[in-house]
């Protein structure tokens, strides 16, 4: 089993928002006005990743929408 490792833990304000602690910025390498994917694996894990740019190569996950 991979170990894990807990970088940071959160509060969910008004309308489900989250503050991401400058540690995860800085390792994913997000700046203000970027977009981050929350991404759920085969295990129902919740991952998250920064976003490509336009100009990034595309289409690496599907969107998909539970009912």
């Amino acid at each position: 089993m991979d170990e894990r490792v807990i970088l940071s833990t959160n509060k969910v304000y008004g309308r489900g928002r989250v503050q991401i602690s400058k540690r995860v910025r800085d390792i994913l390498n997000v700046i203000d006005g970027d977009f981050i994917y929350f991404i759920q694996n085969e295990y129902g894990e919740i991952l998250m990743e920064k976003a490509p740019t336009p100009k990034d190569n595309l289409g690496k996950y599907s969107l998909t929408r539970n009912k």
